[in-house]
């Protein structure tokens, strides 16, 4: 076999594998069989080394004038097999020019790529290190909580051990007071009796007392008649001296009797002076008896107060037996929540310990991806620099090349220019679509009227359009638009919000009702089970944020101690917001939390926090935008919901290259909403 088959045959095999490589790799397919066919020509050149019309095509050649003209000049010659040739060779110089084009701009997307990659490694290295290090420090907190709830357990058993003295030195006292009370009702017994007795003697004085007035009156009626008898034998003795003799003996009857009579005077004298003497005698014992039964009736309602106290102490003591009880129950409850929580912490000091060193692993596997991106950027700028020097080497031929169309998308905001929820969205639609070769631009709303949005299709319509990306307003009247879009071929993908009644091939966002679920438990959680809410929206009427609310009112009828006293509605100024607000707040009286499930609540609080105390008061934001994350950190939010919006428009891009690699594309996607809050907004803002 000849060198020149040999060389024919290598070639050949060249180009069997180069249309293997086109099916996976068409690049490298196309420039192995670019080189394969360069090949070709130079051995056919050197083989017609010696015929003048090669000498020609070799000048075209060296020339690097491929175009039209030359080709006519070769037919002119009648020399179709050099025609050929270089019919061949220009079009393998036109796709070798053109691979190189693509490789240049896929190059350039490589390197942008990772340099974004390795600008995410590096945070998420960042990321991750802080992770390892908040998962070392609760490793190491979980076990001090570990000790401390053994502690915890030791003083548990002290509280039960003085639960059981203070129950023996309540049973002492409850005896104590059984046998106080036993005394204290056989005194008052006592002082019943005595209290009768006192009565009676106090009865039998008084009746004494009346016998010495009788007495008394008797002596009266002795003394007086004393008196007159002592007059009659003075009256005697007068007339027995007017008689004589005669009288004499009557005389001296008389004078017997005045004696008598003056010895009953002087008797009936000495017991009225007696009897004055015993009057006064009783009249003081009656004092005493008196004063002695006053003082006994202090004593005995004394008696009477300390045996009520006693029956209120034996009521309190009771008492305390039965809180003593409870507190027993509730202690052995503790008790056995205290076991329970030191195997909970066990399970959670054990867990942290292999989440700190599964952090780790992942911090170094952060760190060994951040290198492997800084690699593939060096060796991505290194290609750059061999391509460059191939695109040198056959720059000087000049071919006729092919116009290519680049797919244009158009992405349609509902909110303004530069408005913080959809900066982010659309930056990183911008590079997607740059990555992947279309044509990217985006419009903004101004006016917030429902038939911006079509008209802004319309236009972008009109200047050549192949898909829409679109955060609808309203759905109603974009629907049939959206459908008569489709009919021309114009495919629509929404996000943020959706119009399933429509032709759109697929929706991006968040399942809202169950973020406006996650909210109404953030705001249980804040609030402590109960409290008094109002809720805020930009549009409550529009399809995503009706579905928030349902979820928020849904969870939130489970906690009747929680009031939505206010609801806000249909301003897209935040100024005017704050201002209706206010009114909002002074209507239903004040509130305790107010929620926003849009974006814009957080720049809305800050605005509110700059003219009113809101000390007392709660404020929860939707979104992690970045005045709702300052909003955090300066303590005007408590928290925020947050979607992952940012990924919406990159997301949207991708299956549109999907769709034009003839690949099948879901036709929802649903993410899943996180929470923000001042524990975690340092990890968030990296």
């Amino acid at each position: 076999m000849t060198s020149i088959k040999k060389q024919l045959l290598a070639l050949f095999f060249i180009l069997i594998v180069a249309l293997i490589l086109q099916l996976f790799y068409p690049i490298a397919g196309n420039i192995l069989s670019s080189l394969g066919i360069i090949g070709v020509i130079l051995i056919y050149l050197l083989q017609s080394r010696k015929q003048d019309h090669s000498k020609i095509l070799a000048e075209f050649i060296k020339e690097g004038d491929l175009q039209d003209q030359n080709k006519k000049n070769l037919e002119s010659m009648n020399n179709p097999h050099l025609s050929y040739i270089l019919d061949v060779f220009t079009k393998t110089i036109r796709d070798f020019q053109e691979s190189i084009e693509e490789i240049q701009k896929l190059t350039d997307v490589v390197i942008d790529t990772a340099s974004d990659s390795t600008k995410q490694s590096n945070l998420m290295a960042e990321v991750n290190l802080t992770v390892s290090q908040g998962a070392q420090q609760q490793a190491e907190d979980a076990e001090k909580g570990s000790k401390m709830t053994t502690e915890l357990a030791t003083r548990f058993q002290n509280v039960l051990q003085a639960v059981d003295t203070m129950q023996n030195r309540i049973n002492i006292l409850q005896k104590l007071t059984e046998q106080g009370n036993l005394s204290l009702e056989k005194t008052i017994e006592s002082g019943n009796s005595t209290k009768e007795e006192i009565n009676q003697v106090f009865e039998t004085i008084e009746l004494l007392k009346d016998s010495l007035s009788q007495i008394n009156t008797i002596t009266a009626v002795i003394t007086d008649i004393a008196s007159q008898t002592n007059l009659l034998s003075l009256n005697a003795q007068i007339e027995a001296a007017r008689a004589g003799e005669a009288g004499r003996g009557f005389s001296v009857v008389s004078s017997e009797i005045r004696k008598l009579s003056d010895q009953s005077y002087n008797s009936a004298s000495e017991i009225g002076k007696i009897l004055d003497n015993l009057k006064e005698k009783i009249n003081a014992i009656i004092q005493s008896v008196e004063s002695t039964n006053q003082k006994f009736e202090i004593q005995q309602q004394s008696f009477e107060e300390v045996n009520q106290v006693f029956d209120q102490f034996d009521t309190n003591v009771l008492d305390l037996i039965n809180d003593q009880n409870n507190i027993r129950g509730h202690m052995n409850v503790l008790n056995d929540t205290k076991d329970n929580l030191i195997d909970a912490i066990n399970s959670i000091a054990a867990i942290a310990q292999q989440s700190a060193a599964s952090t780790q692993e992942a911090a170094t596997l952060s760190m060994q991806q951040k290198q492997s991106n800084e690699i593939l950027l060096d060796l991505s700028k290194q290609l750059q620099q061999v391509v460059e020097e191939v695109e040198k080497s056959i720059h000087n031929y000049r071919v006729d090349k092919k116009t290519k169309t680049t797919k244009k998308i158009a992405f349609i905001s509902n909110l303004q220019k530069g408005h913080p929820f959809t900066e982010l969205m659309i930056e990183n639609g911008e590079k997607t679509a740059k990555k992947y070769g279309f044509h990217f631009i985006a419009k903004f709303m101004n006016r917030f009227d429902k038939s911006e949005q079509i008209q802004m299709i319309n236009d972008v319509k009109k200047e050549g359009l192949d898909y829409l990306i679109i955060i609808p307003s309203e759905q109603k009247s974009l629907a049939p638009v959206i459908d008569d879009l489709y009919r021309e071929q114009i495919k629509t993908i929404c996000v943020d919000a959706d119009i399933p009644n429509s032709k759109r091939i697929s929706f991006i966002g968040t399942d809202n009702y169950e973020a406006g679920k996650n909210l109404a438990n953030l705001i249980v959680k804040q609030l402590g089970g109960s409290g008094k809410v109002i809720l805020s929206a930009t549009n409550i009427n529009q399809e995503n944020l009706k579905l928030r609310v349902k979820g928020v009112y849904d969870v939130l009828a489970k906690y009747p101690n929680i009031k939505v006293v206010g609801e806000q509605s249909g301003f897209f100024d935040n100024q005017e917001r704050v201002k209706d607000f206010e009114k909002i707040v002074k209507t239903c009286g004040g509130f305790d939390l107010a929620a926003g499930v849009d974006s814009d609540f957080g720049t809305v609080a800050m605005l509110y926090a700059e003219k009113h105390d809101i000390s007392n008061k709660k404020f929860i934001g939707f979104d992690d935008n970045p005045v709702n994350l300052q909003a955090i950190k300066q303590g005007v939010l408590d928290a925020v919901v947050s979607q992952r919006q940012r990924l919406f428009a990159e997301l949207a891009v991708k299956k549109i290259f999907d769709l034009e690699a003839g690949k099948h594309i879901k036709e929802n996607d649903l993410l899943s909403t996180f929470i923000i809050n001042k524990t975690n907004i340092n990890a968030i803002s990296k």
